[in-house]
C-alpha cells in the first residue's frame, strides 16, 4: 500500500526538513516510529527528522473506501477520515483557535476506492497531553485554568469537538494550549453555554477522573461558572445539567453529533 501513496496537497511554506519527512513517509512509512498503538485503525507516526507527525487513517470497509475516494459524507457524521480531519483542522485554524497547521495531505487511492488517507502536522516538541500533566500531579488546576479559556472560545464560536478528552488537549511548559484530533467536529452550534459546560464535564469523564477527586473538580467548575455564567443565555441550572451530562453519561458519537445544533 505504501508505494501507492501520493501527495495530494502540501503547504507552500514547507521547510526542507518537512519535505524530507514527507518523502520518507511516501517511500517507506513502516520505517517511521509509531506513536500510537500498532493495531489502532488511526495511527500517528513520527517523521524521521521529527519535523512532522503523520496521522494515518486506514479505511477497511468497501463502502467507506468508496465514500472516501469520492469525498461522500457519511449519513451520520458527515465527512470522515483524513479528508474530514484536514478540512476541520483548517477551519479550526481559520477561527484563530489553537490547533495544528496542516502541512500535507496524502492518499492511497485506486481509481474507484481509497484505502488510506494521511494528514501531516508539525511535531509538537515539548508538549504533553493534559492527561499526562494531570497524572504527573504537577499543578493540575493551573493546567486546567490554561485550557478553560480555549474551550470557552470554542463554545462561543459554535465549535463542537466531539472527542475533546484530556488526551486531545496538549500543553507545553508555559501552558500554551493546542487542540488535536479533528476528524469528528460539528460547526455553527447554537448553545454555547451548554456546550462550554459539557466540555468541562467531558474532560472529567475522559479521563481526568483517574487523577483528580470529583469534589475538587466540581469546586473548580463552580469557580469557572461564577466567572462565565453572565456570558451565556442559559440558566445556571441548565449549565449544571450540561456539566453533569458530560461528566457522568457516556453518549454515542452519533448522539453527541447533534447535541447542540
Amino acid at each position: 500500500m505504501d508505494s501507492m501513496i501520493k501527495q495530494i496537497y502540501a503547504s507552500s511554506q514547507l521547510t526542507a526538513v518537512e519535505q524530507q519527512d514527507i518523502q520518507h513517509f511516501i517511500k517507506d512509512a513502516r520505517s517511521l516510529r509509531c506513536l500510537s498503538q500498532p493495531d489502532a485503525d488511526t495511527q500517528v507516526w513520527l517523521g524521521n527528522h521529527r519535523a512532522l507527525v503523520f496521522k494515518v487513517f486506514d479505511i477497511h470497509r468497501l463502502r467507506q473506501r468508496w465514500r472516501a475516494r469520492w469525498k461522500l459524507p457519511c449519513p451520520i457524521y458527515g465527512q470522515r477520515y483524513g479528508w474530514a480531519e484536514r478540512a476541520n483542522a483548517v477551519r479550526f485554524g481559520d477561527l484563530a483557535l489553537p490547533g495544528l497547521s496542516v502541512r500535507a495531505y496524502l492518499e492511497s487511492a485506486h481509481p474507484l476506492l481509497c484505502a488510506r488517507q494521511v494528514v501531516a502536522y508539525p511535531y509538537l516538541e515539548g508538549y504533553d497531553t493534559l492527561q499526562q500533566i494531570l497524572e504527573a500531579g504537577h499543578a493540575p488546576f493551573a493546567a486546567l485554568n490554561a485550557v478553560e479559556p480555549v474551550l470557552l472560545k470554542m463554545a462561543q464560536d459554535g465549535v463542537f469537538h466531539l472527542d475533546l478528552n484530556s488526551r486531545n488537549v496538549m500543553l507545553d511548559a508555559r501552558h500554551n494550549v493546542r487542540i488535536i484530533d479533528f476528524e469528528y467536529m460539528a460547526w455553527q452550534q447554537r448553545q454555547p453555554g451548554a456546550m462550554y459546560a459539557y466540555y468541562l464535564g467531558y474532560l472529567w469523564q475522559k479521563w481526568a477522573r483517574s487523577s483528580l477527586l470529583s469534589s475538587d473538580f466540581d469546586h473548580w467548575f463552580d469557580t469557572m461558572l461564577e466567572q462565565r455564567q453572565a456570558l451565556f443565555s442559559e440558566t445556571k441550572d441548565d449549565l449544571l445539567a450540561s456539566f453533569h451530562l458530560g461528566k457522568e453519561r457516556e453518549l454515542s458519537r452519533s448522539q453527541r453529533y447533534r447535541m447542540f445544533s
